[in-house]
């Protein structure tokens, strides 16, 4: 790989992969002629190493627990609208009580992991002022729990306080 480069282009003794930390073992440089003489075949859970890895997993995991709860309510409102009361009857049910309270758990982490990285994406600006990461996330939590308020007032019809 390296061969192709020229020798002021390449890495210096300091420089170099094999001597990096946090490569490990997973390939060694022959110095004489700068080529890959081995290469380790990385295994199936590389990514279980790093807690940030294991953070990015569990958030596109969580989109699969989102599509299924959609999909859930979906098949429940097709079969309300039909009249049969199948899948209606199993809400008051531990397991689904249960299922109801893990896939809200994921849903609230993807939620919270996203509003986490939004400032990272598009950093908040007024005028040429850029606003805290932090500052994004309250406003974005905030918001989260108007919507939640408005949601449930209609839902349940709870009665939000007013000013008066």
């Amino acid at each position: 790989m390296l061969h192709r480069l020229p020798e002021e282009r390449r890495p210096g003794p300091g420089a170099s992969e094999d001597q990096d930390r946090r490569c490990g073992d997973e390939f060694e440089v022959n110095h004489e002629e700068g080529e890959v003489i081995s290469v380790k075949e990385p295994s199936s859970y590389w990514w279980l190493r790093r807690r940030k890895y294991i953070a990015i997993f569990l958030r596109e995991l969580s989109s699969v627990f989102i599509l299924s709860y959609v999909l859930l309510y979906l098949l429940i409102l097709a079969q309300l609208e039909s009249g049969g009361r199948g899948l209606v009857s199993q809400f008051a049910t531990v397991p689904f009580v249960g299922l109801s309270i893990t896939l809200l758990t994921f849903s609230l982490y993807h939620s919270i992991t996203w509003f986490l990285l939004l400032p990272r994406i598009q950093p908040m600006k007024i005028g040429k002022v850029v606003l805290s990461g932090k500052l994004a996330l309250i406003a974005n939590l905030g918001g989260l729990v108007v919507a939640s308020l408005l949601i449930a007032s209609l839902v349940y019809g709870v009665q939000i306080p007013s000013g008066r």
